[in-house]
């Protein structure tokens, strides 16, 4: 072997080595550590819990906050994971929790309103109740992670908390606002890391997330629909009375309103929150020319040194 300057071994090109995209994705708190070798450019996703939602009148609870960053600088970071707010029968729905993470705060769903408890504001708003002890008016939703929960009104009817994408709808039956679709930044579903719509997990939700629950209709008309994103079903009256929807949880969605009346039904519990973390692919440097001290070891035991 000719010298080549005392570097042991040829003299090699380096070249090159495409590392692929990885997530990283948080349904329970913890810390996240960037990558070993990872440069540190990526995207992030953050969801609050959503809100919980009443039986009397009720409205929908709002979505999770959700904060979706497509081009990120990552770095360790301690995550919290926000819950779901608790559904009742009576007065005393509670909004989601914070999630936190990357210095960034996404906030908790608020509740729906009920006949004697106000729609709360939030991540998303709280769909407005029905007439009683409260106006009609839905909580807002906070700018850049959710928006306004519909108004209440009609027979004994709430509006659709807010989604992270769209307003809910107004009552009776508002319909809940849509999530936000995800997909575009972290990849098209089905995917592991995408929470089931259901209690499956590991399933699609197509990957929306941030679904504002469905407000309760009147005694004798059909409930509404959830939010897409993991928002809970509002209760409806005919032909028998239903149950609320939980929304979904890991999807920061609202829960469904309950049903008025006897017998009544629960309003639904608001989805948990999560956290999606993508490492965006790119290109290792290699030289393979570069000896390991076992390779170096056995190039001198076999008295092949030239320096």
């Amino acid at each position: 072997m000719a010298g080549n300057g005392g570097i042991i071994g040829p003299i090699n090109t380096v070249t090159q080595s495409p590392v692929a995209a990885n997530i990283v994705a948080f349904s329970s708190s913890g810390p996240y550590t960037v990558t070993a070798g990872h440069p540190g450019a990526g995207a992030i996703m953050i969801v609050a819990g959503g809100g919980g939602s009443s039986m009397e009148h009720a409205g929908g609870g709002g979505a999770g906050g959700v904060i979706l960053q497509p081009s990120a600088t990552l770095s360790p970071t301690s995550i919290v994971i926000g819950g779901g707010g608790n559904g009742v029968k009576g007065c005393t729905q509670t909004s989601g929790t914070n999630t936190t993470g990357f210095c960034l705060t996404a906030i908790g769903g608020g509740h729906g309103g009920s006949y004697n408890a106000k729609a709360e504001n939030g991540g998303s708003g709280g769909g407005g109740p029905n007439n009683g002890l409260w106006p009609v008016a839905a909580g807002t939703g906070t700018a850049c992670q959710g928006n306004n929960g519909g108004n209440g009104g009609g027979d004994h009817g709430g509006g659709g908390g807010g989604g992270a994408a769209a307003v809910g709808g107004t009552g009776p039956a508002g319909a809940g606002g849509a999530g936000v679709d995800v997909t575009p930044v972290f990849g098209s579903a089905p995917q592991p890391f995408y929470i089931a719509n259901g209690p499956c997990a590991g399933a699609s939700v197509g990957g929306f997330f941030g679904g504002g629950g469905g407000g309760t209709s009147g005694p004798s008309t059909s409930g509404s629909s959830g939010g897409t994103g993991g928002g809970g079903d509002g209760t409806g009256g005919a032909p028998a009375p239903e149950s609320a929807g939980a929304g979904v949880d890991n999807t920061g969605g609202g829960g469904g309103g309950g049903r008025t009346g006897t017998p009544g039904t629960s309003g639904g519990n608001g989805g948990s929150g999560y956290v999606l973390v993508k490492e965006n692919s790119y290109d290792k440097n290699v030289a393979p020319g570069v000896w390991d001290m076992n390779s170096v070891y056995e190039f001198v035991k076999q008295d092949n040194w030239v320096s």
